[in-house]
């Protein structure tokens, strides 16, 4: 949401982006009934906007990232489950 209204969106309009945008990822993962990774082969060109967001995704190590969170968050699931 702070990137796009870093473009210019308002609050509303960004959240309506970022929630349209999950909804129809989600829905396009359910129907096709494919894993995630070949959706995202799909939809990405090559040298299109999909292609150069990865790209900044993948120098700042995004998906490494966002594993550990998970991590984290399972581990300390278990402790607070002591």
């Amino acid at each position: 949401m702070k990137a796009a209204q870093k473009l210019g969106f308002t609050e509303e309009e960004a959240a309506q982006l970022v929630q349209q945008t999950l909804v129809g990822a989600t829905a396009l993962w359910k129907n096709q009934n494919v894993p995630p990774a070949r959706l995202r082969e799909q939809v990405t060109s090559k040298g299109g906007t999909t292609a150069a967001a990865l790209e900044v995704f993948h120098t700042r190590g995004l998906g490494e990232a966002l594993e550990a969170g998970v991590v984290r968050a399972y581990e300390r699931a278990k402790e607070l489950g002591r």
